[in-house]
């Protein structure tokens, strides 16, 4: 298993920076940060929600409703 800091570490620096659009980046970044990582992993995640919610991507809504739960 790969070492997760340096991209916990990423996240949690540069979250304001994170393109909510790119959820098949996220969603596995999330994914894997969540059991080490939660914070970061939330970041991520809260990420894809407010993206999704602020463009309004009706679309996105039942995955943004998921992350939320997550």
């Amino acid at each position: 298993m790969a070492c997760l800091e340096p991209a916990a570490n990423l996240v949690l620096q540069r979250s304001d920076e994170l393109d909510g659009d790119h959820y098949e980046v996220l969603t596995p970044a999330a994914d894997a940060l969540s059991g080490t990582h939660p914070v970061a992993a939330t970041l991520a995640l809260r990420a894809m929600i407010d993206f999704s919610l602020k463009n309004n991507r009706s679309s996105r809504y039942r995955y943004a409703a998921r992350h939320l739960i997550e």
